[in-house]
C-alpha cells in the first residue's frame, strides 16, 4: 500500500483505533502501529519522538505523521508530505454561537448560527488539522485560520493547505490537512 503521489496530489491513510474502557492515549505506540502498518518494509526501523511543541516527527524526510485523540478514539494520519489530522465527537449543549462570535472570523460565525452546534465542531476541526500541518498549533491565531468563504461554503484550502473534512461512525467529525491537494483518504480499523 503506496500513496497516490500525482504533482503535487497526496494521499493521506487515516487508521483509527478504538480506545479500552480505561485506557489512555498512547498516542506514539498507536503511530508506530500506523507506520508498520503504512511502511510495512521499514516501519519498526523509523524513529519516531514528540518535537518542542508535542507534534509526533519521524527520522524520515518523507514520513510525516500527526495524531488527535478524542472520546474514546485515536486517529493517526500518515503521508509522505506535512499533514495534520483531528477529530471532534459532536456534543450538544455548546455556547457555540457565543464561542464563534469570539474566536471565528464572521463567515464562520455567520455559519454557525445559521447551522449550529455541528458547523462549530467541524469548523474548530478544520482550524486544529490546519495548524497541525503548519506546526504554529493554534498559536497561529484562530481568527487568521477561515475555514469558510463568503458564500457560506467550507474552503477546501486555508492559506495555501488542502483540508478535507469527513464524519466518521460514532458521531464523529474527523479532519485532514495536508501540503497539496488531497486526493483520497481511507479509514482503517
Amino acid at each position: 500500500m503506496h500513496p497516490i503521489c500525482i504533482s503535487g496530489f497526496i494521499m493521506i491513510y487515516l487508521y483509527k483505533y478504538k480506545l479500552k474502557k480505561g485506557e489512555s492515549s498512547k498516542s506514539l505506540g498507536f503511530i508506530r502501529d500506523a507506520l508498520m502498518r503504512r511502511f510495512p518494509e521499514s516501519g519498526s526501523g523509523i524513529g519516531l519522538y514528540k518535537d518542542e511543541m508535542g507534534k509526533p516527527v519521524t527520522d524520515r524526510e518523507n514520513v510525516k505523521v500527526s495524531a488527535t485523540h478524542t472520546g474514546d478514539i485515536v486517529i493517526c494520519a500518515v503521508s509522505e508530505k506535512e499533514v495534520g489530522i483531528d477529530a471532534q465527537i459532536v456534543k450538544e449543549g455548546l455556547a457555540a454561537e457565543r464561542i464563534a462570535g469570539r474566536f471565528f472570523t464572521e463567515y464562520e460565525e455567520e455559519k454557525v448560527l445559521k447551522e449550529g452546534s455541528e458547523a462549530f465542531y467541524e469548523i474548530w476541526c478544520r482550524k486544529e488539522a490546519f495548524s497541525k500541518v503548519t506546526g504554529k498549533g493554534l498559536s497561529y491565531g484562530l481568527k487568521k485560520i477561515s475555514t469558510v468563504d463568503e458564500s457560506g461554503e467550507y474552503s477546501r484550502e486555508i492559506n495555501g493547505v488542502a483540508v478535507v473534512g469527513e464524519r466518521i461512525p460514532e458521531g464523529y467529525f474527523a479532519c485532514a490537512g495536508g501540503e497539496g491537494e488531497i486526493l483520497w483518504t481511507e479509514i482503517l480499523e
